[in-house]
C-alpha cells in the first residue's frame, strides 16, 4: 500500500495578539478601529435617546 505524503508545509495560523505586539503599524490601525467602534456606539446611544426625547415614546 503506498502512501502520499504531502510537500506543502504545515499551515500555521497566527492570533491577532502576537500580530498587536509584533507590529506597531497594525497595533495602531487595531487601536484606531476600537475607538472608531466605541464612537459609532455612543453616537448610536445617543441617536435614541434623542429620538426617545423628542417623540416622547417609551
Amino acid at each position: 500500500m503506498n502512501t502520499l505524503k504531502s510537500t506543502r508545509p504545515a499551515k500555521t495560523s497566527i492570533g491577532y495578539l502576537p500580530l498587536l505586539k509584533q507590529n506597531p503599524s497594525f497595533r495602531n490601525l487595531w487601536y484606531g478601529q476600537v475607538i472608531s467602534e466605541l464612537g459609532n456606539w455612543v453616537n448610536s446611544i445617543a441617536l435614541y435617546a434623542l429620538i426617545l426625547q423628542l417623540t416622547g415614546s417609551g
